[in-house]
């Protein structure tokens, strides 16, 4: 296992351009807990979504409802979205794909962001991640 901690918004932006970088045709990758962020933030996330269709790997995503109104945004035949119940909060995000997973704690400078590199803990976040799938609404 290796666990790596990035501070502040040039952290989170080391670890989406990291994701980038290591995702290829055939992965999958999966977000719980986007929720209400600065603009920055968002729009620095979103170039995730913007290399999906150069590169082809497919997305899921979780929306909290203040997070919700970016899903217009994010639309693309790769990228399946859904919302959580009304009253569910996630203010931290988790990232997953391959055997990492991110989890991003706060915005702009005071966000922390730890990447985990590990099977176990990856499988782990993906049948929680499962399991909130399943009670989420689609946002089609």
């Amino acid at each position: 296992m290796k666990v790596s901690v990035y501070d502040g918004y040039k952290g989170f932006k080391a670890v989406i351009d990291k994701t980038i970088n290591e995702l290829k045709k055939g992965d999958s990758y999966d977000a719980v807990g986007i929720s209400k962020t600065t603009e920055s933030m968002s729009n620095y996330a979103k170039k995730i979504y913007d290399y999906q269709n150069s590169k082809k790997f497919s997305a899921r995503s979780i929306f909290d409802e203040l997070g919700a109104y970016k899903i217009s945004e994010r639309k693309n035949p790769l990228h399946k979205m859904k919302v959580l119940p009304k009253g569910w909060h996630t203010p931290a995000l988790f990232t997953m794909y391959r055997d990492n997973v991110g989890i991003h704690i706060g915005n702009d400078e005071k966000i922390v962001s730890i990447l985990i590199k590990s099977e176990d803990v990856a499988q782990s976040f993906k049948t929680n991640f499962e399991a909130m799938w399943k009670i989420s609404k689609s946002a089609d």
